[in-house]
């Protein structure tokens, strides 16, 4: 469960519901050993807990009645678990019966007679712990104690939802000069940001920012690269922080190197905090940038994809990261991770600064583009997958059948405590099959079993866009999405590149969640 518990982390208000009632804090009673004078007559247990009342422990007796068995109740996912360190037991006995507890840390009071009850304050972290019941007569009981606990459970959250198309324009409209190339969007302040520009050099490349609720053009953005005037071939990717800086990355290709230039606005001249031969990285890293946290103050996180291109060699992938702190790197160098071969062209996504579940989308076109015409509509290349790096757990992977042969681009977010996956796709052919953006709710696992003939499908694919067909043999498109926690409401935002303007475009998508759904 340890991966569940990292993917979905539950609102702290769930907890309210979660403390023991005062019905749950009555006595917890058990069936009697005999009728002798060392019966237990009642008793209860409950863990000490800063926020919940209290946590009651279910007691039942082993199959030979030499144990007592302590069982947990299950809670729901991310909420804190119990502590059986700091473990109250209060005993009830027959009068005139005695008490002794083993290894417990404290007591409210000595064993006496004829008082019955008891109560001792146990670790049962520890092993060791017993209690001993003594009748009048000398005759005496001991029980172990063990404690099981029980995994946590889901609350898989539903919002009312509601999905409208903002805003539309084509590539003519937002004076795109690359439309079948533009590298890739972001959102940094008030502004959506366009990476205008192809794969090698060209003088006439920009950051273009629009206003992130209309799309209006705002102004053109100059590249710089390494303190260059100008941008230089292999201006390859543009992403942003959570503080609304942003900045562009270079691609380690043909030995290039990797070169980050940042902005803390879209009137600043960039900073350098990355400089880096081709030996320092992997080939082809900065493919995809993902940025945490603050580039300028406090701590940073950049995480480089590498991957191999389609119609080249495969390549093992490999993504490598550093952490900054106040605008540094803490290392020159990269750490460097590989993940399967398999995980073609992937879009690795970390989930955010305190929690490193991963969230991978990868390609696979081995088959492509020699499938029959009539199998095409049943190919499926694309997939996602969350893991914990680290985790025994097995990697969680949403059916295939759930996408378009491909996806392009794709983006992780949550709004409250619902968690969605954000895509723009394609169908198997580049050249006549339509792209589509779709959006998933992917709040519990049981997103990770649906599939397309599920009779619940909708509760997890909440949105599919029509079909926009453009040539796109290179597979470019991209994605971006800004949150407005204060008003639940989500912009998502879809770059469909095109062989020319008029066949480009860029849409906003407006996501507001409403009440919840009991």
């Amino acid at each position: 469960m340890k991966l569940l518990k990292y993917m979905f982390p539950m609102a702290i208000a769930i907890v309210a519901f979660t403390g023991c009632s005062d019905d749950d804090d009555a006595v917890s009673y058990i069936p009697q050993q005999s009728t002798s004078d060392n019966t237990i007559k009642s008793i209860l247990a409950y863990a000490e807990h800063p926020q919940r009342l209290r946590d009651t422990l279910d007691i039942t007796f082993n199959n030979t009645r030499d144990a007592l068995i302590l069982t947990t109740r299950a809670l729901p996912i991310g909420v804190s678990e119990v502590d059986l360190s700091k473990v109250h037991i209060e005993i009830e006995v027959a009068p005139n019966a005695t008490v002794q507890f083993s290894g417990a840390r404290s007591s409210s009071g000595a064993p006496a007679t004829p008082v019955a009850t008891f109560e001792q304050i146990f670790d049962l972290t520890v092993n060791g712990q017993g209690i001993s019941i003594t009748s009048a007569d000398g005759n005496t009981v001991n029980y172990a104690l063990t404690t099981v606990v029980t995994p946590p459970y889901e609350i898989v959250p539903k919002y009312e939802t509601t999905i409208t198309e903002l805003w539309s324009k084509t590539g003519v409209e937002l004076d795109l000069l690359f439309p079948a190339t533009a590298r890739d969007i972001c959102v940094a302040g008030d502004y959506l940001l366009v990476l205008d520009n192809t794969i090698d050099y060209q003088a006439a490349a920009k950051i273009k920012a629009y206003d992130k609720y209309t799309g209006a053009f705002v102004k053109d953005v100059a590249i710089y690269e390494g303190g260059w005037a100008g941008p230089r071939s292999y201006t390859w990717t543009l992403s942003s922080d959570e503080a609304g800086h942003f900045a562009t990355g270079r691609l380690n290709s043909g030995g290039a190197g990797f070169l980050m230039d940042a902005y803390t606005d879209i009137d600043a001249v960039p900073t350098n905090p990355f400089w880096l031969t081709a030996a320092q990285v992997p080939v082809n890293a900065g493919k995809r940038m993902q940025i945490l946290g603050d580039l300028y103050s406090g701590a940073g996180y950049v995480c480089l994809t590498s991957s191999h291109f389609y119609g080249t060699v495969p390549m093992q992938g490999q993504y490598c990261t550093w952490n900054m702190t106040n605008g540094v790197p803490t290392s020159a160098e990269p750490n460097i991770l590989s993940y399967p071969a398999m995980w073609y062209s992937a879009i690795v996504q970390r989930e955010s600064l305190d929690d490193p579940t991963m969230y991978v989308t990868y390609n696979d076109e081995s088959s492509y583009p020699n499938d029959p015409i009539d199998k095409w509509d049943d190919m499926h290349g694309a997939h996602f997958v969350v893991y914990l790096p680290g985790s025994a757990d097995a990697p969680l992977e949403m059916n295939s059948k759930c996408f378009k042969y491909r996806i392009l681009d794709s983006n992780v977010f949550h709004v409250k405590d619902a968690r969605f996956y954000f895509t723009l796709q394609m169908g198997y052919s580049t050249g006549t099959s339509p792209m589509i953006t779709s959006l998933y709710n992917i709040s519990g696992k049981d997103a990770f079993n649906t599939s397309p003939t599920a009779a619940d499908y909708r509760d997890y694919m909440l949105y599919e866009s029509a079909g926009h067909v453009s040539a796109n043999d290179l597979r470019m498109g991209s994605v971006a999405v800004w949150v407005d926690k204060d008003a639940a409401t989500a912009y998502m935002y879809a770059f469909y590149p095109g062989s020319s303007g008029d066949k480009a475009k860029i849409t906003c998508l407006k996501m507001e969640l409403g009440d919840p759904i009991e």
